[in-house]
């Protein structure tokens, strides 16, 4: 049976000893939890659990669990959960993007709740999408990006697991679930944005998504981010 909580608050003291017993050199006497991101549209619930050790240290870590919010189902149509799951469990060590180190990492394939136990990266802040971006930082990015996709290029078929882009399913889900319902309200609010004949192209677009995704993604396959913005990176 799968170790999975609802809640980062669900940490307990039993559970802290019981899955990190080979990562602590000594037992834990409490533990406290105090929630992360709130309000910032994370797709899973964070929390960073402080550990009281018997011998008199603290140590913490970070512990994520799905997401109790309305739109956990999409999160879990797109196989959000199970690919960050089984991300560190088969791809982290392999990747050249740097990630925080998994101590644990479960999940339910029936209902998708999960378990992750990360090192605590400590005052890393994570960027600001609304905000400027430095030359800088972009050019790293896309130099780790390219990276990561030539370590992967041509090898997805070693990682049965993913759900890849252009599974047919997936594909139908972005296009009536994702794409098309936003398409009215981006119109509405940004109209300033879409000169000339770009609405009906954008609407268009909608109505040959599959076709269109079929087509871009017909070529060599490599794994990618999938979330790739300043949000996603500690800085």
């Amino acid at each position: 049976m799968a170790i999975v909580l609802q809640n980062a608050s669900e940490f307990t003291v039993d559970l802290a000893n019981q899955l990190l017993k080979d990562e602590l050199s000594e037992t834990v006497s409490s533990v406290s939890v105090k929630p992360l991101g709130e309000g910032v549209g994370l797709m899973s619930s964070i929390g960073r659990a402080k550990l009281q050790m018997s011998g008199g240290s603290q140590k913490s870590v970070i512990v994520k669990v799905i997401a109790q919010t309305e739109n956990v189902e999409i999160s879990k149509n797109l196989n959000f959960y199970a690919n960050e799951i089984n991300y560190y469990r088969h791809l982290a060590s392999l990747n050249p993007i740097a990630s925080p180190r998994c101590l644990f990492a479960d999940i339910d394939a029936q209902t998708q709740d999960f378990l992750l136990i990360l090192e605590d990266l400590g005052d890393d802040a994570a960027g600001d999408q609304l905000q400027d971006c430095s030359d800088e930082l972009l050019e790293l990015a896309f130099r780790q990006a390219g990276q990561m996709h030539g370590t992967f290029w041509g090898k997805t078929e070693n990682y049965p697991w993913l759900k890849y882009q252009n599974n047919p399913e997936l594909t139908k889900f972005k296009q009536q679930v994702i794409y098309q319902p936003g398409i009215e309200p981006t119109l509405n609010n940004f109209g300033d944005c879409f000169s000339g004949n770009l609405p009906d192209v954008v609407t268009e677009i909608g109505e040959q998504f599959a076709v269109l995704f079929d087509r871009a993604m017909s070529g060599p396959q490599t794994i990618v981010h999938g979330d790739f913005r300043v949000d996603n990176m500690l800085l």
